[in-house]
This record gives C-alpha cells, sequence and structure tokens, in this order.
C-alpha cells in the first residue's frame, strides 16, 4: 500500500514539475525526410534557358502557341503559360498548358523529388512521346521518368480535344524535372 502512495507521489511530483517547466518529458517523434529542392540561384540555368526559349519561341509543328509568359523563379525554376491549338483544326479546343521546368543539383534529388509526389492517379508512360530522350530532345537521359494522368475523355486519334479534358505529366530529365498540366476551355 505504501508502495502505491509513494508512486502515486511521485508521479504527482513529476507531473507538477512537467507542467512548471521545471522538466521537459521528450517523447520520440519521427522527423520526416526532407524532399530535396532546386537550389536557388540568382542567374538563370543555361539548360532550363534553353528549354524556355525554344519551347516559347515560333510554334511547334502542327500547333499554334499565344499568350505566351515565362515566369522564372530563381535561376532553377521556369515556369511557361501559354495557349495552344491545333494548327490543322481552327475550330479545336485550345489547351491552357503550364509547364514547370526546376533544376536539381544531381539526378538523386531529382529522383527524390518526384519519388516525393502522390503519383496514385498517374501511370507510368515507358513509351509516350521521347522515351528516354533528354531534355533538349537528342541526347539520351541515364534517368528518365514519364508519369501521365488524364481527367475526363483521352484525346482522340484524330486529336480531337474532348471540352473537359485535363492532363498532367510528371518527366525526369537527369537531373531536370517537368512538371506539366494542360486542361481544355472554350
Amino acid at each position: 500500500m505504501t508502495k502505491k502512495v509513494a508512486a502515486v507521489i511521485a508521479l504527482v511530483i513529476v507531473a507538477s514539475l512537467s507542467v512548471a517547466g521545471c522538466i521537459n518529458i521528450i517523447s520520440p517523434s519521427l522527423t520526416p525526410t526532407p524532399v530535396p529542392t532546386p537550389v536557388p540561384t540568382t542567374t538563370h540555368n543555361p539548360v532550363l534557358e534553353s528549354v524556355a526559349n525554344a519551347r516559347m519561341s515560333g510554334n511547334p509543328k502542327g500547333f499554334l502557341h499565344w499568350d505566351k509568359h515565362v515566369t522564372w523563379n530563381g535561376g532553377n525554376i521556369v515556369t511557361l503559360l501559354f495557349l495552344e491549338r491545333d494548327a490543322t483544326n481552327g475550330s479545336a479546343i485550345p489547351l491552357a498548358c503550364n509547364d514547370t521546368y526546376m533544376a536539381f543539383s544531381s539526378t538523386q534529388d531529382a529522383s527524390k523529388y518526384i519519388d516525393s509526389i502522390d503519383k496514385s492517379q498517374y501511370v507510368w508512360e515507358s513509351d509516350y512521346g521521347r522515351p528516354y530522350l533528354g531534355i533538349n530532345g537528342t541526347s539520351r537521359a541515364s534517368v528518365y521518368q514519364d508519369w501521365y494522368s488524364n481527367v475526363g475523355p483521352p484525346i482522340s486519334n484524330s486529336g480531337a480535344i474532348p471540352p473537359n479534358f485535363k492532363s498532367s505529366t510528371i518527366q525526369q530529365f537527369d537531373n531536370i524535372v517537368e512538371l506539366q498540366s494542360d486542361w481544355a476551355f472554350g
């Protein structure tokens, strides 16, 4: 009985000291693994500069681009916003496009960044578009990932875009990550 009373008294003393701030009861906590981010710089990454210039100058084959905007967030992140329409079909529904490119300090950091993204709504596209090519479209990327998500009906084989089309793409070309979102409007 005296042991129980002593235990209760000791518990009350520890609780009182803890509330008063005299002692600190430390509980174990899990520290999340930090997700790598592009290293901030003041000068534009030359690879991203080249990609931005190529994407925003003129029109890619078969498409018309207009209302183009380029936004730099430091030197290693660039976002391209533009409207796109099939050049062969003037009445086609236009797409609003939002492409963000990020340059990481290493291929591993780029892979870790992609691994941190919830891809439960995405499918792996091993042969979509330009598999395993580098960001410039010609050289081979040593590390390549291509994830694709589509909401609503897909683009038809004839290239017709349905009114409620929306897609997202996550791609890695070595240390460069591209996040792309396209949605129909009009």
